[in-house]
């Protein structure tokens, strides 16, 4: 791409039900500037009127949707299905994710691509969560330093500030052809991007600025809640052997290269004395000490 070029982004926006919110995120996405924008739509087999509105927005040449295949099931795997239907020689030049029901910053593109500025291949941000019914609003902090391993155990932020160059999405999209999709389309698709961009060798960049309007509901499939029913439910998950299973699914679908290899051998196939050896491995295994601490902890006491 020519530098003075207007850059050409691609976004992909996955949607399900969400007739309460689409109209003002779509508006927010063709709203972007300094960027040409394209808006390339999958629908989940929704039961509400969020055909019909992605419909009306269709009649925008900027925008246009898939045809419906089947349910996945999942955010993570319409957002597969969205990935694996681009073309192989993409248009664009970056490529960026969207959810239903969030608002954008008129510069979220544009500052999202300054930002890398040739020199990454991937881009995450904060995130401003909101809560319209109690009028609470908080900054979601995910620019904490990268770490050797973090991208086995943990995601770079929220996937709708994601933002890729076309060689990493192509690297992606390369992989997720190559995986059982049945077996991936639960597997958060915020972490296991990242995962294949950082382990492909490919760099990534943390934004601390913030440019998206993170909505908190009840219907949000992850989002930003706080509180001890949180601390509860990330427990079960833990106790469940779901994390266990999610960095073996990571593992197993990213590229084996030394520090794969490491993580693999030294920790998720070694004895319990091992992994006590090997705790300076796992000092890197998430951006923030505390959590680094909760892994060891974990480990430790044998739940993974």
């Amino acid at each position: 791409m020519c530098k003075f070029e207007t850059p050409r982004v691609l976004v992909l926006l996955a949607s399900y039900n969400g007739e309460n919110y689409l109209h003002e995120q779509i508006y927010s996405i063709l709203n972007q500037m300094n960027v040409n924008v394209r808006l390339l739509i999958r629908d989940d087999g929704s039961s509400d009127s969020t055909k019909d509105i992605c419909d009306y927005f269709c009649s925008n040449p900027a925008v246009s949707m898939t045809k419906f295949d089947f349910s996945t099931g999942t955010p993570a795997g319409c957002f597969y299905r969205l990935i694996l239907g681009v073309k192989d020689d993409l248009e664009f030049d970056y490529v960026a994710f969207s959810d239903q029901d969030d608002l954008w910053c008129n510069n979220k593109l544009s500052a999202a691509i300054k930002k890398m500025d040739s020199r990454f291949d991937g881009y995450s941000s904060n995130l401003i969560a909101y809560d319209s019914e109690n009028s609470k609003a908080w900054i979601v902090n995910k620019s904490h330093p990268q770490t050797k391993y973090d991208y086995i155990f943990q995601g770079a932020s929220a996937g709708c500030t994601y933002v890729l160059s076309r060689e990493a999405f192509r690297r992606v999209r390369q992989v997720l052809l190559c995986s059982d999709f049945n077996e991936i389309k639960a597997l958060s698709h915020d972490w296991l991007i990242y995962a294949i961009v950082r382990s492909s060798g490919m760099k990534w960049i943390n934004d601390r600025s913030a440019y998206i309007f993170y909505r908190q509901h009840e219907r949000n499939s992850y989002g930003d809640k706080r509180g001890f029913n949180l601390i509860l439910k990330k427990l079960r998950l833990i106790l469940s052997g779901w994390y266990e299973s999610q960095i073996k699914l990571i593992i197993n679908n990213i590229s084996d290269n030394q520090e794969v290899y490491d993580v693999r051998t030294k920790i998720l196939e070694a004895s319990w004395p091992s992994r006590v050896i090997n705790l300076n491995l796992l000092l890197k295994s998430r951006r923030r000490f505390k959590e680094s601490l909760i892994v060891i902890l974990i480990l430790m006491v044998g739940l993974i």
